[in-house]
């Protein structure tokens, strides 16, 4: 299970939640406007033929909340859960 977030939101809190200054040290010289989350999947399904892998965009979790935890914790899809509707 994979909840990715939008490189223009997450490139800005790099510095302050790793181990470099600034955004472009994190980069080390990488266009920005290439970075993609298809090659990070191509990557792990290459590597993990047989997993399955769940990816939604972490902006829509609100929104999905319901059908992901029903997902991550393999539950019917119609059965009533508590907390799906929690982060909205």
């Amino acid at each position: 299970m994979i909840g990715i977030r939008n490189p223009a939101t997450f490139l800005p809190t790099v510095p302050s939640a790793g181990n470099t200054d600034t955004v472009e040290a994190f980069l080390g010289g990488a266009d920005p406007l290439s970075i993609r989350w298809s090659d990070f999947i191509l990557r792990l399904r290459h590597a993990c033929p047989r997993v399955s892998i769940t990816v939604w965009c972490n902006e829509d979790t609100p929104l999905i909340w319901g059908s992901l935890l029903r997902e991550i914790a393999s539950i019917e899809p119609n059965l009533k859960i508590t907390g799906a509707f929690d982060l909205l």
